[in-house]
């Protein structure tokens, strides 16, 4: 009876672990505007290092300034999301040119529709890889799986748990 009781807890403290991270790391942000990228180059290294998480959102083109960090599609059709500092706008043109902080060279320019959003300066290391495998390998689906068998197997200890107290 206490080990059915110690695997109920256990499971239950997983699913509100499981759930909080949920919350914390995709669910709050993305009802604040923000949408989760990871890095995958070393371009913008030490602020950003490869693996790491970050939050962008949306910006209009008049709130940006050199020296933003922003996140665009690439171009070329490459499928590239990338992340740069901004070195350089053209307001008459509507372009901006980037370039990563570990690079010494600019980016071509691109024009503000490939503009994703304004990156956050806040990173979480090794976070980034967890998100892309989340969002691409149907990590949403296998975490709702996942979620209903803990509680289905919680379910059915409690019921275990009571026949055996009958």
């Amino acid at each position: 009876m206490k080990t059915i009781k110690y695997i109920q807890s256990g499971i239950t403290v997983l699913l509100t672990g499981l759930i909080a991270i949920l919350l914390i790391v995709f669910f709050i942000p993305q009802c604040l505007g923000y949408q989760a990228y990871n890095i995958r180059t070393a371009s913008m290294t030490p602020k950003y290092p490869v693996g790491g998480m970050i939050y962008v959102k949306p910006v209009k083109f008049d709130d940006l300034k050199v020296g933003d960090v922003i996140t665009y599609n690439a171009s070329g059709g490459s499928g590239w999301i990338v992340t740069h500092r901004i070195s350089q706008i053209d307001t008459n043109s509507g372009t901006i040119v980037t370039k990563g902080d570990a690079n010494n060279t600019e980016d071509g320019s691109i024009t503000y529709s490939a503009v994703i959003g304004k990156a956050t300066d806040f990173c979480i290391p090794f976070l980034g890889e967890v998100v892309t495998k989340y969002q691409r390998d149907n990590g949403k689906l296998y975490t709702i799986i996942g979620i209903i068998i803990l509680l289905g197997l919680s379910f059915i200890l409690d019921i275990v748990a009571k026949k055996i107290e009958d």
